[in-house]
């Protein structure tokens, strides 16, 4: 068995963090949070929900891209004594049945990319009871075949990830398959996270924001319900595809669901 630990930075992120840590408790032997000087209950919920996980108060504060992966490359190397790491976003789930089979089979790489199913709530009634993907399946596979597609995570065995801009490649030998898998909760849960999606604009640097990064953050209520129902029109019901059916099975099983 090989141990695997993650990174993930967050900035008030109460509604999903329940969801990830309990997502990722069995996977993850370590985790580190670097936390953006949250002011909900964020730092309280890991406490509570993963007392042996490490917060680390970002050094941060505002969100430049370039600043925040290079804090995230330190954390990796100073307090992830894991064999594996993958740094993450909290609403990134890893979707792979077999995670374990595939390091093994993959080993002689440094990195192991992942495509992403970008979550889209077609049902807004949906409640937030037990895990967020049980319910939550409707969405599209991200088909982006660019090398740096912003859709791309890596789970590395290197110090740190020698990531590119936003962490969407690597600077390893890597190898990517779109059959390798996260979620992506994009649009999920809808409406519940419209007050996430538009808190960080307030937050971005002046830097990235004349170099146009992080322009998807710079919404309005209209324009990022434009953006929402225009994911929507690319979006069905996932439990119709292959990979995701077979990963949805394997997590119901694990879990004793019904």
């Amino acid at each position: 068995m090989f141990s695997i630990g993650s990174c993930v930075h967050l900035f008030n992120e109460e509604i999903l963090l329940p969801h990830w840590i309990d997502h990722h408790r069995d996977i993850y032997e370590e985790m580190v949070f670097i936390d953006h000087h949250s002011t909900d209950s964020s730092v309280e919920i890991i406490r509570d929900l993963a007392p042996w996980a490490k917060v680390i108060p970002s050094r941060l504060s505002e969100f430049d891209a370039q600043l925040v992966d290079d804090e995230v490359m330190e954390v990796e190397a100073e307090f992830l004594s894991t064999q594996y790491k993958i740094t993450s976003n909290i609403t990134e789930f890893m979707w792979h049945d077999d995670l374990q089979g595939l390091l093994e089979e993959n080993k002689e790489f440094e990195a192991i990319g992942f495509k992403a199913y970008m979550m889209v709530d077609k049902d807004l009634s949906l409640p937030l009871d037990g895990p967020l993907w049980e319910k939550r399946t409707h969405g599209y596979l991200d088909n982006e075949t660019a090398l740096n597609s912003r859709r791309w995570r890596f789970i590395h065995r290197m110090e740190h990830g020698h990531y590119g801009l936003g962490r969407h490649h690597v600077n390893l030998k890597d190898i990517k398959n779109p059959d390798w898998t996260i979620l992506f909760a994009s649009f999920s849960p809808w409406p519940q996270a419209i007050p996430r999606k538009m808190q960080i604009q307030s937050r971005i640097s002046a830097r990235d924001v004349s170099a146009g990064s992080g322009v998807q953050h710079m919404q309005n209520l209209q324009t990022l319900d434009n953006f929402y129902r225009s994911e929507l029109a690319k979006s069905s019901d996932l439990l119709l595809d292959k990979t995701f059916a077979r990963n949805y099975s394997s997590y119901i099983n694990q879990r004793g669901l019904t």
